[in-house]
């Protein structure tokens, strides 16, 4: 029969490390965020300079 892992045990979240958490997710989002903007930016200047 299979056995179900047990979950790991996690300590209660204060209020302060939920907010760090959430600050670290929402760098992180903002970081990817501009470089995939630079990305396109770059992609369509290459585009404009080897097709136009």
């Amino acid at each position: 029969m299979a056995e179900t892992p047990n979950s790991p045990q996690h300590e209660p979240l204060t209020v302060e490390a939920f907010h760090a958490d959430r600050m670290a997710f929402w760098s992180n989002f903002t970081s990817g965020t501009k470089y995939a903007v630079i990305a396109l930016v770059v992609l369509v200047l290459l585009m404009w300079i080897f097709l136009v």
